[in-house]
C-alpha cells in the first residue's frame, strides 16, 4: 500500500500512481484502512514529512513500512508519473 500523508488539497493537486490519501494528521483514526499484510509505503512532501507517520506505524506494530525517500517533490522532480 503507498499513502499520501500530505494534506488533501495537496493530494489532489497531483500524487503517485495508486497512493492512496491519509494525511498524517488523520492517520490515527484510519489505521483500519491499512493492511498490516505486505509493505507500505508513506510519503509526504520530502522524506521528513513522512517520518512521523512511518514511526506511529512501526508503533502500532506494522512490521513492513518504508519512507519513500525524497517525496512526492523529488518525484516530480525525476518526472516520474504524477496521477491528478
Amino acid at each position: 500500500m503507498l499513502i499520501d500523508v500530505r494534506p488533501v488539497p495537496s493530494y489532489q493537486d497531483g500524487h503517485l500512481p495508486g497512493a492512496r490519501s491519509i494525511p498524517d494528521s488523520e492517520l490515527p483514526g484510519r489505521l483500519t484502512e491499512v493492511p498490516r499484510e505486505g509493505p507500505v509505503v508513506v510519503y509526504g512532501a520530502t522524506t521528513l514529512e513522512a517520518v512521523g507517520a512511518y514511526e506511529r506505524l512501526r508503533q502500532e506494530g506494522y512490521s513492513d513500512v518504508r519512507v519513500l525517500i525524497g517525496g512526492f517533490l523529488h518525484w516530480v522532480v525525476l518526472k516520474y508519473p504524477v496521477e491528478r
